[in-house]
Formats: structure tokens, sequence, C-alpha cells
């Protein structure tokens, strides 16, 4: 089964699925993926050959900094961990997800078997991105062209995406799929408004590449949904314009701030099945109080319908703190609009942006 797959994936593309012969697209992505491993001098203690925790999560983006159960001569040694990034030209900046919390300095592998140490700028914490910076570029790093940008919100289910990386030093691992969904909204998880494709990612592939058709960079690796150690089909990239501009807040001042409402919502189904966000509580002293009511309903933002809390929630916090917004709603039957300003979610007496009542 999984041959006659693979096989009506290569034929698909063959048949021109690509506008350009897919190596073609691919050797510019593959110029910009790198390997990051822990540095060396990170390395004091040598681990015991226990593995990893957690091991096994249904969300196993901590897995990607990891090796397989099998590899005990590795783990035997002082723990390393590895994530792929991509390089973002002439700035010597790197970006990249799920690196080692403890320590600030990471060893940079190329392709061609080149070496540089990059040190953190700064890590957004919701999302493990790293903002990486070359203590002494190589020239290589100056001559790479960085790849143009795509718009995720513009993925249709069905779109065909590339992922690359590097996996365990494996440089360039390439994966073909296609979009599940361009903003999948898990509620049980951290993963809100990601990228959801079927191309395949590695222990170590968190951090590089998701490409669209044009060779246009659309996400980075972020995690994968699996019972097991095993790629099952489900992986999740963090949209690349949300990348970039938690990468300008790590630039500059080191944070990603986030935007904030204060309210606390919940999905209510109706009869005829279509999900209400409904406001089950408004925190004093925040930019919902005064505009809106227990029991009101919200519509859309900004003009967009809304599908979930969980959607909600993707879209305030990862706004800019004093961005004005645009909410619909529907107040005792009667459907009203709103601009209220976005707080600072650091600043408000609740935790996020839109808090999630516990059932």
């Amino acid at each position: 089964m999984q041959r006659t797959l693979t096989g009506t994936t290569l034929w698909l593309v063959a048949a021109g699925a690509f506008g350009a012969p897919l190596a073609d697209v691919v050797a510019p992505v593959r110029a910009v993926t790198v390997s990051v491993w822990t540095h060396p001098s990170c390395l004091d203690e040598p681990n015991d050959g226990s593995l990893p925790e957690p091991y096994g999560d249904e969300f196993s983006d901590a897995l990607f900094g990891s090796r397989l159960e099998g590899d005990r001569d590795y783990w035997n040694g002082p723990r390393s961990s590895q994530s792929s990034g991509v390089l973002l030209g002439s700035d010597n900046e790197i970006l990249s997800l799920s690196l080692a919390e403890d320590c600030d300095r990471f060893d940079v592998r190329f392709a061609d078997g080149l070496h540089a140490s990059a040190r953190r700028v700064a890590t957004d914490a919701p999302t493990t991105l790293s903002l990486l910076r070359f203590e002494s570029p190589p020239p290589e790093v100056e001559q790479v062209e960085p790849l143009p940008i795509g718009h995720p919100a513009s993925l249709r289910p069905g779109d065909t995406v590339i992922a690359v990386s590097s996996p365990r030093d494996l440089h360039g691992t390439v994966g073909v799929g296609v979009v599940s969904d361009a903003r999948r909204q898990m509620d049980d998880s951290s993963i809100r408004g990601y990228i959801q494709s079927d191309a395949a990612i590695h222990l170590g592939s968190a951090g590089g590449p998701l490409v669209n058709e044009a060779g246009q960079l659309v996400g980075l690796h972020a995690a994968i949904y699996s019972q097991s150690t095993q790629f099952e089909g489900l992986a999740f990239a963090l949209p690349i314009d949300l990348a970039l501009r938690i990468a300008d807040g790590l630039r500059n001042g080191g944070v990603f701030r986030r935007g904030a409402l204060g309210v606390v919502t919940e999905d209510v189904a109706p009869d005829n099945g279509r999900v209400r966000v409904t406001v089950s509580e408004v925190t004093p002293d925040t930019p919902a109080a005064g505009h809106l009511k227990v029991a009101d309903v919200l519509l859309r933002v900004d003009g967009e319908a809304l599908r979930s809390t969980a959607d909600l929630a993707a879209r305030i916090q990862y706004g800019a703190p004093g961005t004005r917004v645009s909410l619909d709603y529907v107040r005792d039957g009667q459907e009203a609009s709103v601009e209220i300003a976005l707080a600072d979610q650091a600043t408000l007496p609740v935790d996020g942006a839109i808090s999630v009542p516990e059932s």
C-alpha cells in the first residue's frame, strides 16, 4: 500500500503538479537548510543512557531533539540534541525550533560538511521558535539566497507542499505531501493555527522549511502527532508569517508580545450543530471590559468567521498589542460590531488572550 501511495505521489509530480521540475524547486530550499546541534561546550555531564522525557507523547515535538530508541550508544555519551534550521540570508541569522533549553550556543552544520558556531538571541517559549546568530559567519552564508516568502493563509486542502530538513545530519532530506488544513486547531494542545500536512518529517526535522509548489517558504516544521516515535502522516508547521513576526520581536527586545482581550469563551453547539463562540466571563480592567458581555456570541474577527474558541485565541494572541481588531457579535438576538485595541498579554490578570474553561 505504501508503495502504491508513493508511486502515486511521484506520478503526480511527473505529470506536472509543479510549475518547475521538483528538483529545481528543492535545490534552493536545501541550500538554506542546516542542522543545528547543541554545542560541545554545553555537554559537560555524561548521561546515564536513559531516554528523554516525554517519550511517545501524542504531540511529540520534544522528540525532534532526540534520537531513536535504539541509539543506546548515543545516549550513553554526553547528551546532545539536534534540530533543523533555516538560514535567513545576509543577516547571519538562523531560525530553528525545539532547541535544547539549557544551552545558548549551537553547532550549525551545512550540507557540505562546514561547521559554524551560533548563539541564541532569544526563544519564544510558546512556539519554541529560536533566533540564532552566527558568531563568525562563514563566507558561504553571505552567498545564500533567502527563500521567497509565501502566504500560508492562501494554502488550501489538497495543495502540494515540500518538507525539507536535516534529521540526524542527513542534510536536505525531502518529503512531499499535501495540505489538510492551513489553520489547524487542536483545543487540547498548544497547536493552534498551524499548517497540517502529510509531508514526511522525522526526528531532528524541527525548524526545517516547508515550501509550496513555487518554492516559497510557508512554514517551519514544529510537531508530529503520533502515539509512537514513528511518523504517522500528521505533521504540523508554524506558519512563516507568524514565525517572522515572532523573530522580529526576538530580534528587537528579546520577546514577542502577544495581544489579549481578557475574556473566557466556550464553544456551544446548538441544535443545528454549528459551534457558537460564546463569552462566559469578562475580566475587569481588560480591553474586553465595557465592550463585551457574558452570553455574547462572537461571529467574526476582522471580517473572518470564527470556527471555535481555539480559532479566536490563535487570531488574538498573535496580534501585536495596540492593534485594533473588529469583532462582530450577537447580543440578545441583535448583531453588532465593536473595535477593540489589544492589550499586552503579559500585563493582563488572566493567563492568555482567550481563556478556555476547564471541562
